[in-house]
C-alpha cells in the first residue's frame, strides 16, 4: 500500500496502490479530499486490467463459520407473537453488504414473509459482529451476501 496522505481519522486521500505478494500491481484507487473514492482500477496477476464483474475468490465469512452463524440466528431471532398466533411460517431472503472491513451494511429483504418477521430479520442482522471480508485479486472487497432465514413453528 502506498500511503499518500491521511488525516487523523485515517481517511484515504489521493492515489493508493495495492500489490500482489510478488510485487505486481493489483489495484489503484483514487480518493478526493473528503475520502470519497472517485475511481478504482483492478489488475490481474499478469498485469492486465480486471473486468468490472470480477469473480470473488473468497466469500465473506461470519466469525466462526456457518455453524456459528446459525447459532447466532437461533440465539437472537424472536418469532413475532402476532405472526406466531397467525401461524405465519416460511422463508425470508435477506441481503446485505459485507464491506472491505467486514462491516455489515445496507440490509434489505428480497423475499418477504410478513412486515413483522422482515423487521425481526433486519434487527438481528444489525446485531451481527463484523465478518471476515470477501477477497478478490489479493484484496478485501465488498460483497453482497444473501441469507435465507427459515421461520417454522414447532
Amino acid at each position: 500500500v502506498k500511503y499518500v496522505h491521511a488525516d487523523s481519522l485515517s481517511i484515504k486521500i489521493g492515489k493508493w496502490s495495492y500489490f500482489y505478494q510478488n510485487g505486481q500491481l493489483s489495484a489503484v484507487e483514487e480518493y478526493d479530499s473528503t475520502g470519497t473514492r472517485l475511481q478504482v482500477d483492478y489488475f490481474e496477476p499478469d498485469g492486465s486490467k480486471s473486468p468490472e464483474d470480477a469473480i470473488i475468490e473468497r466469500m465473506p465469512e461470519f466469525p466462526g463459520g456457518e455453524t456459528e452463524l446459525m447459532q447466532f440466528l437461533g440465539k437472537h431471532i424472536r418469532y413475532p407473537k402476532k405472526d406466531k398466533r397467525k401461524n405465519i411460517q416460511g422463508k425470508v431472503l435477506a441481503k446485505f453488504d459485507v464491506d472491505r472491513n467486514g462491516s455489515v451494511q445496507n440490509m434489505d429483504i428480497v423475499k418477504s414473509l410478513s412486515p413483522l418477521i422482515d423487521a425481526e430479520c433486519i434487527r438481528v442482522i444489525n446485531l451481527m459482529p463484523d465478518w471476515k471480508p470477501g477477497r478478490a485479486f489479493n484484496r478485501n472487497v465488498k460483497v453482497t451476501y444473501f441469507l435465507p432465514v427459515q421461520f417454522t413453528l414447532w
